[in-house]
């Protein structure tokens, strides 16, 4: 059946498939008994079954919750029954014309049939909601278990990327450092000390670096696998929501229950990502940009010898003025050494400080995950420069009378601020190369 565009139902196209089949109609055609029509202009198209019944399901919602559409409402519903009647007949069409897409519900009780011209052929519904609630669960386990698979896989993907780019900033630092050396025309035992062991860790570097990289692609491509799992366990999952959609009509409690199921299973989702990536973060250290920024401090230069130098060149200025020239080229060197080291440093000072920053900022979301994870809202706590320091747990509205107050809530808060960085900082560090 398809609807007129401009006026709704085709009364006369429904009354003449009313005559054919024995069915109630009007005469002058200009109404008719059967058709509850839902339809809308520009539509979108209906290209799969998927689509087909989600226009069905819209369509039922729209006429039985719209506020004004009572007599299709009625009908859909059985209320407006004929008496006598211990059948119903239902019908369903889809239309699409002039760029209006149409669902037709059509509903006859038995005894409004006459003759034997309709089909009365009832069509068995093989769908139970125990069977479809247990699809639908263990789908969603799959689903389930293939997020979490996938999640640790993203996660050690994300590591070893910060491990290759570290390796390849660590090898860019030693390689500017060991040209510097390579380019020193003079190489005093401790500038050849100091050469080769630019060498050890530039070779070390190189090392880690290939090591990264393999471990990179490793993860790469288990990452791809898992995606694909996730995205077949995604289909199955899509599947088994089309197979319910099938059965709504059916299910009208158990819809109820199953809604309540799935809000639970957000629920729990929702908790075990919080728990993963507490743990995650709890699990992140800072040791290892400690020791290789402490080991390259370590690998300057003593210009506290070179002083010594200098002040014993300086008491025996008189008797050799050739040997202090030589003590002046040898400062003037290391002057330049001194240059491109602090260079070296700020690069990584930089880089602790972003790493620093961002462990305080993991932080903060732990402490806030926390608090929303012990049924707290959190409150969020600033210094005096606008920054987002700590996050407190708002108190709780407890209605009390006058005679049971405790004074509870006169206890006095915190003010200091929490700590955001470890007591041992870097910035102490700053006043290395200060000579």
């Amino acid at each position: 059946m398809i609807g007129d565009s401009e006026k709704g139902h085709d009364n006369k196209a429904v009354n003449n498939v009313a005559r054919k089949y024995g069915l109630p109609t009007y005469e002058d055609d200009t109404q008719q008994y059967l058709e509850n029509l839902n339809s809308v202009n520009s539509g979108d198209e209906i290209h799969t079954m998927y689509d087909a019944k989600k226009w069905v399901y819209e369509s039922i919602s729209d006429l039985l919750f719209n506020g004004w559409e009572w007599m299709h409402a009625q009908n859909l519903t059985g209320v407006s029954s004929v008496r006598g009647a211990t059948k119903e007949y239902f019908a369903l069409d889809i239309s699409k014309s002039l760029g209006r897409t149409s669902a037709h519900f059509i509903s006859v009780f038995d005894n409004q049939v006459t003759g034997n011209k309709l089909d009365k052929t009832e069509v068995p519904n093989n769908n139970t909601a125990e069977s479809i609630v247990k699809g639908y669960n263990v789908a969603n386990s799959a689903l389930l278990n293939a997020q979490t698979v996938n999640s640790q896989a993203q996660r050690e993907k994300t590591s070893a990327s910060l491990a290759n780019i570290k390796a390849k900033g660590e090898q860019e630092t030693i390689q500017k450092r060991l040209d510097s050396l390579k380019a020193t025309p003079l190489k005093t035992p401790t500038a050849q000390s100091n050469l080769e062991k630019a060498q050890d860790i530039f070779a070390n570097a190189n090392t880690r670096l290939k090591n990264a990289k393999k471990a990179l692609d490793a993860l790469t491509a288990d990452v791809k696998l898992k995606q694909d799992n996730l995205a077949k366990a995604k289909e199955v999952l899509a599947q088994k929501e089309r197979n319910l959609t099938n059965a709504k009509n059916n299910l009208a409690t158990e819809q109820d229950k199953l809604l309540k199921l799935k809000q639970l299973v957000q629920i729990a989702e929702n908790n075990l990502e919080l728990a993963k990536e507490k743990v995650a973060l709890a699990n992140k250290t800072l040791n290892k940009p400690r020791l290789t920024l402490k080991n390259l401090l370590n690998a300057e230069p003593s210009l506290a010898k070179a002083k010594e130098v200098l002040a014993q060149k300086e008491t025996t200025l008189k008797e050799k003025v050739t040997a202090l020239k030589e003590a002046e080229a040898i400062l003037d060197k290391l002057l330049k050494e001194q240059k491109i080291d602090q260079e070296a440093y700020d690069k990584l000072f930089a880089l602790y400080s972003a790493q620093v920053e961002a462990k305080r900022l993991a932080d903060l979301e732990a402490q806030k995950k926390a608090i929303l994870e012990s049924g707290n809202t959190p409150i969020e706590v600033y210094d005096e420069t606008g920054k987002l320091v700590s996050y407190q747990v708002k108190p709780k509205t407890v209605s009390q009378s006058p005679a049971s107050y405790n004074g509870a809530l006169n206890k006095k808060q915190d003010k200091s601020l929490p700590n955001t960085g470890e007591k041992s900082s870097v910035l102490g560090l700053i006043g290395v190369f200060n000579y």
